[in-house]
């Protein structure tokens, strides 16, 4: 409902994909700020500079809904972005990465799953040590895939961001609540 409310905001923005059901990068960071707002965070500002600079692009996406129709919606790619936050580490399942991205599905039909290297039943990411005013701890989130573009944003705000997709995590939740407190 957060979310919701949040994007009805920006209606007239490029929130979701001509050709997918997930939203974009922009509609991601509509539905963070109203997050911000509610769990009193300062959200990233990517107006500014040092934002900026960190855009990225990629052209010739067609998603789910493209690929279910095959191409029989007459509408041309979608071009997905996304911001090249460092971090210090990601680890997705039992596999450790330096980024969030997986830059080699940019190179696939399936281009979306470059966000955080796909979907995985827990993934944790560690954000760069430097520009920690402001930061909390650790923010364990409850995801499915829309939440893989979104997440980057948050590493802004903490220290840790743990991952869970209940879709995929064979594991007990309550167990490992009770480990990271």
């Amino acid at each position: 409902n957060i979310i919701v409310k949040a994007i009805k905001g920006d209606i007239d923005e490029y929130i979701y994909y001509r050709t997918d059901h997930h939203w974009t990068t922009e509609g991601a960071y509509c539905g963070y700020r109203k997050l911000c707002s509610e769990m009193e965070l300062v959200p990233v500002d990517i107006s500014a500079q040092d934002m900026k600079d960190k855009l990225k692009s990629a052209d010739g996406f067609y998603g789910t809904y493209q690929a279910k129709y095959r191409g029989m919606l007459g509408v041309s790619s979608d071009t997905i972005s996304y911001y090249d936050i460092p971090v210090s580490n990601y680890k997705a399942g039992d596999k450790m990465h330096d980024t969030m991205y997986d830059l080699e599905k940019l190179d696939t039909y399936d281009k979306y799953a470059m966000f955080m290297y796909g979907n995985e039943g827990l993934s944790v990411v560690d954000a760069v040590p430097d520009n920690k005013s402001g930061r909390r701890g650790e923010l364990i989130l409850f995801k499915d895939s829309y939440g893989n573009c979104m997440i980057p944003f948050f590493t802004y705000n903490y220290d840790r961001v743990t991952m869970i997709d209940l879709r995929y995590y064979p594991g007990s939740v309550k167990q490992l609540l009770k480990e990271h407190e």
